[in-house]
């Protein structure tokens, strides 16, 4: 053997893509801390950091999503019509791992 290459692809622990702008961990924390008994109940708007948009951990399959990842950064970012469904950006977005856990209540387990 001459010569060998090896990538990496990233994933998240899900295997869902995070796409998305970034999020006030602290305003999460606070605001939406009842979600252990109001989880079916709709909740106020979340606070966004500012200017800062997230697409990774499109695994393997980051050839076919990317493009569809990268159309919905574009109408987020540009305030444009999304081109995903609610239950679809919920499942994509940066906040979905914080928010299980708020609806666990484990809340209080991490700083």
């Amino acid at each position: 053997i001459i010569g060998s290459k090896v990538g990496f692809r990233s994933y998240s622990s899900d295997r869902f893509m995070i796409v998305g702008n970034a999020y006030d961990e602290a305003f999460y924390k606070e605001e939406y801390k009842a979600l252990l008994w109001t989880k079916n109940k709709e909740q106020k708007p979340a606070k966004m950091s500012c200017n800062l948009y997230f697409n990774f951990a499109h695994g393997s399959r980051g050839f076919s999503t990317s493009v569809l990842a990268a159309r919905y950064l574009c109408a987020l970012i540009n305030n444009e019509p999304l081109c995903l469904e609610k239950k679809y950006i919920h499942a994509i977005h940066p906040a979905r791992f914080l928010i299980r856990k708020l609806k666990k209540g484990l809340w209080l387990s991490f700083n």
